[in-house]
């Protein structure tokens, strides 16, 4: 892969963690 599809892929992969840990605290409470 390119250096940018990398980067597309992290950001993702970085947002998709974020939303996730998001919604565990939204549940824990």
């Amino acid at each position: 892969y390119g250096p940018v599809l990398e980067a597309v892929v992290s950001y993702t992969e970085e947002l998709a963690y974020s939303q996730a840990k998001k919604a565990d605290e939204l549940l824990g409470q």
